[in-house]
């Protein structure tokens, strides 16, 4: 028995050197991990049941070739955490689309982008204008109206707390185009209220994106009022009528989660190299 009772505070000593973060303090939206290996990924996401279809990413087709082009055409997940039932139609569906990324030199997951869009019907034009099709796949558009975004904004507050907020000209766009995310830099001319939140081992931005150039929002159709077709880019923000119930829809709005320096180190991600 003595010799049990000098072991016993030994043992009770190893098990607390054991410095790994728990699982919970990584999770962020539909619960993925942060910082695990790339190769792991689309089996943590299957395994959680994240929904994955593939979307058309521009709205406007003028035959069926076009349409069905690979180069019209993204393969994502997403998350409908953001799809509230006022806004829902059967048009209309606001989503989160997901885009892991990688920390730098190691194929290990540092962080998670959340691209907000809605989704709607393609049209098809000019010559196959009127032709029937079989296809169901709807259209990514980065455009999210401002009563969403804040409501996003106040999901976020009673879960992580107060933000930091900010409004600058210049800052990260991440733009679907054909069939890619692109990062650009805003140009300036249009500012964009950002937030953050920091927690242990994480950093949360939301950027709530730039006025749109040609999109609006009716809260009574419940419907975006978009452009199919640009014979030249607007330069200024288009303008809303309140007497039409129309309301502000801002452009490539989105949420980042980011590991911070101090899970980097515990986790030793950066000895992980490729």
């Amino acid at each position: 028995m003595y010799k049990y009772l000098k072991l016993f505070p030994i043992i009770i000593f190893c098990l607390s050197c054991d410095s790994k973060i728990t699982t919970e303090k990584l999770l962020v939206i539909e619960n993925l991990e942060l910082g695990k290996p790339t190769s792991q990924l689309n089996h943590q996401l299957d395994s959680l049941a994240v929904p994955h279809s593939e979307f058309l990413t521009k709205i406007a087709f003028t035959s069926l070739e076009e349409l069905m082009d690979v180069n019209n055409r993204i393969s994502l997940y997403y998350t409908k955490t953001f799809d509230f039932s006022d806004y829902k139609t059967q048009h209309v569906q606001h989503l989160g689309f997901l885009y892991p990324e990688q920390l730098e030199g190691t194929k290990n997951i540092s962080g998670i982008l959340v691209l907000l869009g809605h989704t709607t019907d393609y049209q098809l034009m000019g010559d196959a204008f009127g032709l029937e099709t079989n296809i169901t796949d709807k259209v990514i558009r980065q455009e999210v109206n401002e009563e969403i975004l804040d409501k996003i904004e106040k999901l976020y507050i009673s879960k992580y707390g107060s933000a930091t907020k900010i409004k600058m000209p210049f800052g990260s766009l991440y733009v679907i185009e054909n069939n890619q995310i692109k990062a650009y830099s805003n140009d300036g001319k249009r500012d964009a209220e950002i937030l953050t939140w920091e927690t242990e081992y994480f950093t949360i931005t939301f950027s709530k994106g730039l006025k749109s150039l040609d999109a609006v929002y009716s809260t009574q159709s419940k419907l975006y009022s978009e452009t199919l077709i640009q014979f030249s880019v607007p330069t200024e923000p288009i303008k809303i009528n309140i007497s039409k119930n129309e309301i502000q829809s801002y452009t490539f709005p989105y949420i980042e989660y980011r590991l911070n320096s101090k899970a980097i180190k515990e986790l030793k991600l950066n000895n992980k190299a490729i």
